[in-house]
């Protein structure tokens, strides 16, 4: 992904950046903003499941769909 991202050109471009978790997001939505520069962003989202590698989501459902809502609205 590093070097994809570093390779495009993203100005002008919008990037929705999220990423799915086990406990410890770490600074990927971090390193999303630095590698995309020049491109505008919408709403980030960290989706955080069981840190056992499991697939039980701990972001609630209704937390994503809000995201998802206001990520409607934005990009208008």
């Amino acid at each position: 992904m590093h070097t994809f991202l570093k390779s495009q050109d993203w100005t002008g471009k919008t990037v929705i950046p999220f990423m799915t978790h086990g406990g410890w997001p770490g600074h990927v939505i971090t390193d999303i903003k630095e590698y995309c520069a020049g491109a505008k962003f919408a709403a980030a989202m960290e989706i955080q499941f069981d840190s056992e590698g499991g697939d039980h989501m701990l972001t609630s459902q209704a937390d994503i769909d809000a995201w998802l809502e206001g990520l409607r609205k934005e990009l208008r």
